[in-house]
């Protein structure tokens, strides 16, 4: 998996929020509230998912089951099932950065809201 990278991106590299679909919709308004300019993906289909994602040239919401999400970072970052195991607990917004030559984890379950 992809170590912090060596200087602080700047904020402007595109950024996938990734939030656990068991996330009750009371709970969501204030986690996704202080989201700005990001496509929304609902998908329960991996494939479809990572190819959506790819795809995007902008900030990206993705709303998918745990495992789902699990696979999705694993891919982006270079991993495989079985290397690590990820969490994405329901009710906290995670975060990937997308560098120009890797994804690297940002956040992950941190508890926190992001601005």
């Amino acid at each position: 998996m992809s170590s912090l990278p060596p200087y602080n991106p700047a904020p402007s590299e595109r950024r996938i929020w990734l939030l656990n679909n068991a996330t009750p919709e009371d709970a969501r308004a204030p986690l996704l509230g202080s989201l700005r300019d990001v496509d929304r993906i609902d998908s329960e289909d991996l494939n479809a998912l990572c190819d959506e994602v790819e795809a995007a040239r902008r900030d990206v919401l993705v709303i998918a089951p745990e495992a789902v999400l699990e696979g999705l970072v694993l891919g982006l970052v270079g991993g495989r099932t079985g290397m690590a195991r990820l969490r994405f607990l329901p009710n906290v917004l995670s975060q990937v950065q997308v560098l120009p030559d890797r994804a690297v984890v940002r956040h992950l379950n941190p508890g926190v809201f992001f601005s």
